[in-house]
């Protein structure tokens, strides 16, 4: 028995094996594995290159070779397989011939296959559903992917990133885990904002009538200024406390991802609102109002994208400093102000159809 090589010598962090009935599930575990910055053989990806090979040699070398892990789907479908049989033959050879674990079964149906015994920790798919298995292969390969803590140089940009801050946890790790992890939530809704820098929306199906407009516009400026006074809650210190900790203590992982996800959801929520506003159908005399209302959101989304941009900014240069020996001071102020002239250009608007209303 020998022990597996050292990560940097696979060409793949994973190979998937699955029959082609099982594909839907599969390529959406790929897609989220892929897009965790995790290297993954997947077959539709490599068509070009497997034209024309001998597959059986092909194959053989990915399945025993080339790859840190395999994940085998487990089905009625998978169990049926020529070239499922193959790919699990290969892997299994692998994993005879190391003393790490080297394949990852997961299971969508309750088929039996040979060769595996029934002590082999398993994922159920039924259980666990797709999110749960992503996770879980998520930690698994990070897990072996850990760096040495002293090269965690900057905030990191992936879920496998992430997880070698926590795994490492060098100095300074919840402002590196943290930004990290308001990026990953900013970039969740990026279409969102392409959307709302645009002006663009669907709509909603909702009609405001003559005799709902002014209170409907009045319930909208209320609902924003709802929004900004609960980032105020949010930025409080005493909820940056509970999550990074008091000084001295260490931080809590699961209040700084909820404090990251809170914050984003926000910056969200100003997006949603202005699409709302502009989504809504009404007559033509009032479009002009709702577009200009709308356009309140404008600061606070753009000012929250800077924010975000900058304190991974600083955050990037902590590790350095910390080495150095040099003082450290994080800014985590932010400020919302809806400039003058949006303002003045809507209360005008506003008068107009009070005073149009009223005839």
């Amino acid at each position: 028995m020998t022990e597996s090589p050292a990560q940097d010598t696979y060409e793949f962090d994973v190979a998937v094996s699955f029959a082609g009935e099982d594909r839907e599930f599969v390529e959406e575990v790929v897609a989220q594995l892929k897009e965790a910055g995790l290297r993954v053989f997947y077959d539709s990806d490599h068509v070009a290159e497997m034209w024309g090979e001998d597959l059986i040699e092909y194959l053989d070398d990915i399945y025993r070779l080339k790859a840190r892990y395999t994940m085998v789907f487990i089905s009625r479908s998978y169990a049926g397989k020529m070239w499922t049989r193959h790919e699990r033959r290969s892997a299994l050879a692998r994993a005879l011939e190391q003393t790490t674990p080297y394949v990852l079964p997961v299971r969508l149906d309750d088929t039996v296959l040979k060769g595996f015994r029934p002590t082999v920790g398993y994922l159920d798919a039924r259980k666990l559903g797709l999110s749960g298995i992503v996770r879980v292969a998520l930690t698994k390969l990070a897990t072996g992917k850990r760096v040495a803590a002293t090269d965690i140089s900057r905030v990191p940009r992936t879920e496998i990133e992430r997880q070698q801050v926590l795994a490492e946890r060098p100095p300074g790790w919840e402002y590196l885990y943290f930004a990290g992890q308001l990026l990953h939530e900013r970039d969740v809704v990026e279409a969102k904002y392409h959307d709302h820098e645009i002006r663009y929306t669907p709509p909603t199906g909702e009609f405001v009538d003559a005799e709902r407009v002014m209170d409907y516009l009045h319930r909208s400026l209320i609902e924003i200024g709802n929004l900004a006074a609960n980032f105020n809650i949010i930025m409080d210190a005493e909820a940056q406390e509970r999550a990074f900790g008091a000084p001295g203590e260490p931080g809590d992982t699961d209040r700084l991802a909820h404090l990251a996800k809170r914050w984003n959801g926000l910056y969200e929520g100003f997006m949603d609102w202005a699409a709302r506003l502009r989504g809504v159908s009404v007559h033509d005399d009032f479009r002009q109002a709702f577009e200009l209302l709308a356009r309140y959101a404008d600061d606070p989304v753009i000012t929250y994208r800077i924010f975000v941009d900058d304190f991974v900014s600083q955050i990037d240069n902590l590790p350095a400093a910390i080495t150095a020996g040099e003082p450290i001071h994080v800014d985590m102020t932010l400020t919302f102000v809806i400039p003058r002239e949006v303002s003045k250009a809507y209360d005008a608007e506003f008068k107009r159809l009070r005073r149009k209303l009223a005839r």
